[in-house]
């Protein structure tokens, strides 16, 4: 999202500010469904007018995303089937127009994201159930069970169950990359035992602590 921002506004990533990087996120997440500046202008607080600009100036720099959301459009009216980077299928029946398009942009992406997930539980729940103890699945996170004196191990071992080659169209190999930062974090829902979960790509690390004989989460977070 700083990356975004930095291109937008023609900064250096290390002098992006908060608010900039708002508006990258915005914006990248937006264009990813083709929203139109009266959707980001909405997100944004902002005038349509800004939002237009905002879009312009990121179509400018990033041309492809076009071109990726035609390819998506011919391919829906040659077979109205699009698949996923592990091979799953989706036919689309809905009425042609801009609803069917922005859930057709979605598939490949989301649903790639998913089944990487799937892969990685089956990853870690036949490598490492005897330590490392799967909780749940929830959208875009796994959530386990460890001991806080296994933390350094966890977060390689969750690394190298997790991260797996995907191959584009093309056949080009890339991966989904994992980066880290420590630092605390209130997560309140889960405060029963201590545990990591992986949640949008970052690890979290909770313990708990009893307050006035109630449960409070003290919690690190460990970005993954």
């Amino acid at each position: 999202h700083k990356i975004t921002a930095a291109a937008m506004f023609g900064v250096s990533v290390l002098d992006v500010t908060k608010e900039q990087r708002t508006v990258g996120k915005t914006i990248r997440h937006a264009t990813n469904y083709s929203a139109g500046p009266d959707v980001v202008a909405n997100r944004l607080g902002v005038t349509r007018k800004e939002a237009k600009s905002y879009l312009d100036k990121y179509h400018a720099g990033t041309p492809q995303l076009h071109l990726w959301h035609q390819r998506i459009r011919d391919e829906l009216q040659r077979t109205r089937v699009l698949t996923n980077l592990f091979g799953r299928k989706h036919r689309f029946l809905d009425r042609w127009g801009d609803s069917l398009f922005r859930s057709a942009y979605s598939f490949i992406p989301q649903s790639t994201v998913g089944d990487l997930l799937n892969h990685a539980l089956i990853n870690i729940y036949n490598n490492l159930n005897s330590w490392c103890h799967l909780a749940l699945q929830l959208h875009d996170a796994v959530y386990v069970y460890i001991k806080p004196h296994e933390l350094t191990d966890a977060v390689e071992a969750l690394r190298a169950n997790m991260i797996m080659p995907l191959y584009t169209e093309q056949g080009e190999e890339f991966k989904y990359l994992l980066s880290g930062k420590l630092s605390p974090r209130n997560f309140a829902p889960l405060s029963y035992l201590p545990h990591f979960c992986c949640h949008g790509g970052t690890l979290f690390f909770l313990s708990r602590a009893a307050v006035g004989g109630s449960v409070r989460p003290v919690p690190w977070l460990w970005g993954l």
